[in-house]
């Protein structure tokens, strides 16, 4: 973009799209609620298994809050007293909740993250159970701006010094989602269904890339499904993997650039229905998974830092910006193994018919040599045991971790995110109550540090102070100064680089302190 600033000369402007952190939000809530027994349902005996997760319907960001409806949804698994048959009931609890955000425009970037802390959900009687929650949502509001730098001006006698500067700027930030539907089989061997009890359901090894206009994403399902059946008075399972991949559109990106992709299950259908025979003995999987798509693109900005001329007075206008840059962004491994004591009150383990896990990074902190984090693997086993009244057992323990990810320059001012996801878990019985547990966490970091660069945005001109040139000698002597530049000498005594070099006999820039330079004015 050319701006005339007067006279022949031109200004020569370029926009750059950035990024800035502005503000980080946490706030904790507590969800409660009792709900009653459906009257078609039999009384509970005995909570075998319980779960909860957390949709998300509407986020809506105004000038200073957020407002946030969605839903606590829960399911538990229980025994009665007059029968061996198993139930399921669910429910949800309704979240609508404004958070307050001072700094908060509505036309910022905003990811909104939440976390199930704590889930209990217990028997008041036979007929009505408490569910309570405590839930952790964090706002993250990244301002996205232009930023309008001057990198070059064309006119005669206009003398330039140039900066250069690796940006990292934001191209993309958007919501999108992903729908995979599939169905899966019984194999012959396994008895039909007739009440589908219970399915242990997580994604896994998703990647995602950039190609020319697209993002493509690739992962698996894998879901244990806990049934019963007529024809078999035991309590069945039966895991299945659900490869898939796909593309989403996305205007302007290509492979050259960032990804900052974070993918999560927003919604899951897991239904029975009939095969070509009429025995109900297919699975059919409708989830959704939600994404949050923030894109980068690395790029050189040459612009102007300073500038004069000999014919005219040049007074630039500066600005003080602050720039992204990227540090690092890879993946690194971090490999856990532990065993786990396992209560044996609700009866002995006869077999693991399951197991998945989730990888929650909770403290990073900056060191010497990059970012520590330290987390916890959550482990969900489904086991079968030996007793009647609770022949399904649902494990539920945590594996710490740390792991320190190398990364240099990295400080409190630096933005970090870091995505952990469960690469393998393996899980099997050691020794009477034991289980051993052997998992790897993957975490995929992106590191973009804060930069300070004075900007010129505008130059004005103005007639030359004649009076102040003519009080300057043709021809003087300078003895060179800490932290003075060619540039900065020619600049103060109306000379130029090439004659000061050419006076000089100088072969390069470098000026050493102290040095004695014999400098002509040249005034057009």
């Amino acid at each position: 973009m050319l701006i005339h600033i007067g006279g022949y000369m031109e200004l020569v402007k370029e926009n750059i799209h950035m990024s800035q952190i502005k503000k980080m939000v946490n706030m904790q809530m507590t969800l409660e609620d009792d709900f009653n027994v459906s009257d078609v349902m039999p009384d509970i005996d005995y909570i075998i298994a319980s779960d909860a997760n957390i949709t998300m319907d509407n986020i809506k960001v105004l000038n200073g809050r957020v407002i946030i409806k969605g839903k606590l949804n829960f399911k538990l698994l229980y025994s009665t007293l007059d029968t061996s048959s198993l139930y399921k009931m669910t429910g949800f609890i309704p979240i609508d909740e404004t958070m307050n955000c001072d700094e908060l425009n509505e036309n910022d970037c905003v990811t909104i993250k939440y976390d199930l802390d704590d889930i209990n959900i217990g028997v008041i009687n036979s007929r009505k159970i408490s569910v309570k929650a405590l839930v952790t949502f964090t706002i993250q509001s990244e301002n996205i701006y232009d930023i309008e730098t001057a990198s070059d001006i064309k006119g005669d006698n206009v003398y330039t010094q140039k900066n250069i500067i690796d940006v990292t700027k934001l191209t993309e930030c958007k919501k999108d989602i992903f729908r995979i539907k599939d169905s899966v089989e019984l194999p012959a061997s396994l008895p039909i269904v007739t009440t589908f009890l219970w399915d242990e359901t997580r994604l896994k090894n998703i990647t995602t890339k950039l190609s020319e206009n697209t993002l493509l994403i690739s992962g698996e399902i894998t879901s244990c499904l806990i049934y019963q059946s007529d024809d078999n008075p035991s309590v069945l399972w039966h895991e299945v993997n659900i490869p898939f991949n796909g593309n989403i559109p996305l205007s302007g990106v290509d492979e050259s650039m960032i990804p900052d992709i974070e993918v999560s299950m927003s919604s899951k259908d897991i239904n029975v229905k009939a095969d070509s025979d009429g025995e109900e003995r297919i699975f059919e999987f409708d989830i959704v998974l939600n994404l949050n798509i923030k894109v980068y693109k690395e790029l050189t900005l040459n612009y102007l830092c300073d500038l004069y001329s000999n014919k005219v007075s040049l007074t630039p206008t500066f600005n003080k910006v602050t720039y992204n840059q990227l540090i690092i962004k890879n993946v690194s491994k971090c490999k856990v193994t532990d065993k786990l004591k396992i209560d044996m009150d609700s009866g002995h383990i006869l077999q693991i018919c399951g197991s998945e896990g989730e990888v929650k990074a909770e403290l990073m902190t900056t060191v010497s040599d990059g970012i520590k984090v330290e987390g916890v693997i959550v482990v969900n086993l489904l086991a079968i045991t030996d007793n009647d009244k609770s022949p399904i057992k649902v494990i539920k323990e945590v594996v710490p971790f740390t792991h320190t990810i190398e990364a240099s320059n990295v400080n409190e001012h630096s933005l970090i995110n870091i995505r952990p996801t469960l690469e393998q878990l393996t899980c099997t019985m050691a020794n009477g109550n034991e289980i051993e547990v052997k998992a790897t966490a993957s975490l995929d970091t992106l590191v973009l540090g804060t930069h300070n660069a004075n900007i010129i945005t505008d130059i004005t001109e103005s007639p030359l102070d004649m009076s102040k040139l003519q009080a300057l000698p043709g021809l003087m002597g300078y003895r060179v100064k800490e932290d003075d530049t060619l540039f900065s000498i020619a600049k103060e005594f109306s000379s130029t680089v090439p004659q000061i070099k050419e006076m000089n006999n100088l072969t390069s820039e470098h000026l050493d302190t102290g040095k004695f330079l014999l400098i002509v004015k040249n005034v057009s």
